[in-house]
C-alpha cells in the first residue's frame, strides 16, 4: 500500500495491536478495525510504503485519476 499518510502507516503498522486490545476506542477506530480485519483475512503479506511527494509518484497520480473519474 503506497501512501503519503504517516498517520495511516503508524495507525495500522504500530498502533493496531494496542487499539485492538482497547476495543478500537481511538480516533477512526471503526475504519482502522475494518482495515485490520481485511489485512488479517489476506493470505499474502501487506506492505506499506511511504511516499514523500505523491505529486511525483506515477502510481499515486493514477490513483487520483481513477478517483476523479
Amino acid at each position: 500500500i503506497f501512501t503519503s499518510s504517516k498517520y495511516s502507516i503508524r495507525a495500522i503498522c504500530y498502533a493496531a495491536g494496542k487499539n485492538h486490545t482497547t476495543g478500537w476506542d481511538c480516533a477512526n477506530g471503526d475504519l482502522l478495525k475494518a482495515i485490520a480485519e481485511k489485512i488479517r483475512m489476506r493470505s499474502r503479506r501487506v506492505s506499506f510504503c511511504y511516499i514523500r511527494d505523491p505529486q511525483q509518484n506515477r502510481a499515486s497520480e493514477a490513483a487520483r485519476k481513477l478517483a476523479r473519474d
